[in-house]
């Protein structure tokens, strides 16, 4: 009977450490995987920030280039616009000019009418 108790007492402590030793891996194994999902998100959040960034530099480079060609745009419209504002002015100043000189000549005409 002590014999059978020594037996049942060692199989339990053998059972205890193994389940110990289980334990211990499961814990090691459970701490590796966690470093490495730690490793793995921190890998995804960089590519995502870097991916994120790019696409910024992309969008804002478009929008620089696409602002510089309505600037550059809009000053050919300004200087186009300031041309036709100065052939304008430049046509009713010859067609001044013109009346002018018609109303001067106006009084000689009426002359030449009525002694014909």
């Amino acid at each position: 009977m002590a014999s059978r108790k020594e037996t049942l007492t060692r199989e339990i402590k053998e059972l205890r450490a193994e389940w110990q030793k289980e334990k211990q891996q499961r814990a090691a194994e459970e701490k590796e995987q966690g470093a490495a999902e730690a490793k793995r998100r921190a890998r995804e959040k960089e590519e995502f920030d870097y991916t994120l960034q790019l696409d910024r530099q992309l969008a804002k480079d478009v929008f620089e280039k696409e602002k510089a060609g309505y600037e550059k745009q809009g000053s050919v419209m300004q200087r186009e616009i300031a041309l036709r504002h100065e052939q304008f002015l430049a046509q009713q100043e010859q067609e001044l000019a013109d009346l002018r000189a018609r109303v001067a000549m106006f009084p000689k005409e009426q002359e030449k009418s009525v002694a014909a």
